[in-house]
């Protein structure tokens, strides 16, 4: 199957926004750093829009998975059971590196009820998750089969009311929403799969620059609402690092963020070395994913104390990240030669 060009550059975007999403003060919170408000202000929209990252996997995992035809079985043989093979052997791999380091005594029905209850690690969250999203992929893909434009249009006015509209109140009158009158298609696993699948096959409106200009500057009011927001919260309750709202209307930045990210790979004609690089980086962002924990441990203060004598702090961080995903490349397209790994990776 011939790989989709926007599709490959949306995983790296991606897998960037994760890593930085883990450097801390040296990049994602260097906000709490600075003293120049301009920097404080730059700093704050750069932690806001990191937070598309995983959004944007959703968006991904919904426009490729919910238009095939699979029957349940074929799905619980090739992806679940995938997706819970790489949770137990990497989850592995930390426990016993997490003994190495701690000096602890090993134990399996420990490390069972440890994954069962919560990730060994905090990044791999997104496995269950995304484990979740698989188990309820049969249902999500008959039901988008019969949706059409106003439906999605419900679903985002639904966003809107749940959560924009919602979340403004709770933070302006103080009046929070009774938990109750949750909407469950609103939870991260369900509904930006649902919205990539139609971003990716049913949206066109998105070649209109009007509509693109509309979703952008959309997109510009909810970053800032979140940066005010994030602000006021600090002021109010001393706790600088909290992250209440940063991502809190991060569904409207991600939408726009794969419309133009499309838009640009339907414009342009990219040359054969560059469309060759971009799917090697694309295919090794899950791996990457994986293993970044590890990464960090081992090269992000290394090289960011390497570079600083050169260049600032966060220019440093950046391009450590980005040393990191060519590490990271360099090692999963060494552990995909091996045939067991390279079904699971």
């Amino acid at each position: 199957m011939t790989k989709k060009l926007h599709i490959e550059a949306l995983r790296i975007i991606a897998i960037f926004l994760v890593i930085f999403n883990h450097t801390g003060t040296f990049g994602f919170q260097a906000y709490l750093k600075t003293n120049s408000g301009i920097l404080y202000i730059i700093y704050l929209f750069m932690a806001i829009i990191c937070k598309i990252a995983v959004p944007i996997f959703f968006m991904i995992s919904g426009a490729l998975l919910l238009g095939k035809e699979e029957s349940i079985s074929d799905l619980y043989k090739k992806r679940i059971y995938r997706i819970l093979i790489v949770l137990l052997l990497f989850s592995f791999l930390q426990y016993i590196y997490s003994i190495r380091i701690n000096i602890g005594n090993f134990n399996i029905i420990e490390f069972l009820k440890i994954i069962y209850k919560s990730p060994i690690v905090t990044p791999y969250w997104y496995l269950y998750s995304y484990i979740s999203f698989l188990v309820v992929l049969p249902l999500l893909r008959k039901m988008v089969k019969n949706m059409d434009k106003t439906d999605y249009k419900y679903l985002f006015g639904i966003w809107i009311l749940f959560t924009f509209i919602t979340s403004i109140i709770e933070k302006q009158v103080g009046l929070s929403i009774n938990a109750r009158l949750t909407c469950t298609f609103l939870k991260d696993s369900i509904f930006f799969p649902i919205v990539g699948y139609y971003c990716e096959n049913y949206f066109e409106d998105y070649k209109r620059k009007n509509v693109l200009i509309v979703v952008f500057l959309f997109s510009i009011l909810c970053v800032i609402i979140s940066a005010y927001f994030t602000w006021s919260e600090i002021s109010m309750t001393g706790d600088f690092k909290t992250q209440k709202w940063l991502g809190a209307f991060i569904a409207v930045p991600t939408i726009f963020t794969y419309l133009f990210v499309k838009l640009i790979f339907d414009k342009i004609t990219v040359n054969e070395k560059t469309s060759n690089l971009l799917c090697t980086i694309g295919g090794c962002t899950f791996g990457i994913y994986l293993i970044e924990e590890f990464l960090r441990r081992l090269f992000l203060y290394k090289f960011i104390y390497l570079l600083k004598p050169f260049i600032k702090t966060m220019p440093a961080c950046l391009v450590t990240v980005t040393l990191i995903i060519i590490i990271g490349s360099i090692i999963i397209l060494t552990l995909k030669k091996i045939p067991l790994l390279k079904k699971i990776l």
